[in-house]
């Protein structure tokens, strides 16, 4: 879990986990006022190796060392369960940001990270909390608050691989309000100061896709696959598999099955994690389920 306790062999971490004491470790995050950040994980799961291993001891997560009082949960352990009961896992990890003076849970996500998407959630709890002690009375839904603290948050974002971070965030945030569109000039002023990452223009061809702008969506998918030298598998992966969805959605079966072709095809004998060798399955299933 934090590589104290569970992973003797992983780096230490740089932040300074209490290990399995909610009441102590709340008491403390009512004393200073400083969040609650939680990790809940197990000593087998290998997200949470990952986290262990390369993301608590990162030096990039220094900075944010004294803003929140730092949380593991062991899910194994039986003295855990009240904590359990109280903010169930939804995998593991788990990762939650809590609110000390009203114990309210400001962020939760499952599954494994890296050190500049946890940065970015960090980073934007920090400006969800700030503003609901601004405005207590404040009547906008959640996923409201949340797109407005990432927005808020991504303009103080050092660097431009943690603005691209923030894109996915914002992207997700507003997909849950329906309302997709308004990330696009964010991810075109990304894709003019980033123009050999391949990110930016796969956003917008999802943000396309979702819109039914499938033109659009082909136009950032081309600028995307002249981009994808030196990126990561998953990037690859995640490329062909949604110009396989924007060709489903134009009924374009040919090019559905060319995309998912090209996609197993660029990324074949590549060294894959876990993560991409199941994205890569993926393609490979939906690829046998189309018709001859």
């Amino acid at each position: 879990m934090t590589g104290v306790a569970c992973q003797p062999q992983a780096p230490k971490a740089v932040v300074p986990f209490v290990e399995n004491d909610f009441a102590r470790a709340l008491a403390e995050a009512k004393a200073t006022g400083r969040p609650l950040f939680v990790e809940v994980g197990t000593a087998w799961c290998p997200p949470c190796q990952q986290l262990a291993r390369e993301v608590f001891p990162d030096p990039a997560l220094a900075t944010l060392r004294d803003a929140f009082v730092w949380l593991s949960i062991d899910a194994d352990a039986s003295s855990n369960e009240p904590f359990l009961a109280r903010f169930p896992a939804r995998g593991f990890p788990t990762l939650y940001v809590i609110e000390p003076a009203s114990e309210k849970v400001v962020v939760t996500e499952a599954g494994g990270t890296t050190t500049s998407m946890l940065r970015v959630m960090l980073l934007a709890s920090q400006k969800a909390i700030a503003m609901a002690r601004t405005n207590p009375k404040d009547d906008a839904t959640a996923a409201e608050r949340w797109s407005s603290a990432l927005d808020a948050a991504s303009q103080d974002a050092p660097g431009l691989d943690l603005r691209i971070a923030f894109d996915r965030r914002r992207l997700l945030a507003y997909a849950a309000l329906g309302a997709v569109e308004r990330i696009l000039p964010s991810l075109e002023r990304s894709e003019h100061d980033l123009p050999t990452s391949a990110d930016p223009p796969m956003l917008i061809a999802y943000v396309d896709w979702k819109l039914g702008r499938l033109d659009d969506a082909r136009g950032a998918l081309a600028r995307a696959k002249m981009r994808l030298a030196g990126e990561p598998a998953q990037r690859t992966l995640d490329v062909y598999l949604l110009e396989a969805d924007v060709a489903r959605a134009a009924g374009d079966v040919r090019g559905e099955r060319a995309a998912l072709v090209e996609g197993l095809a660029r990324t074949k004998g590549a060294p894959l994690s876990k993560a991409e060798d199941a994205s890569r399955n993926k393609l490979r299933l939906r690829l046998s389920s189309l018709p001859p």
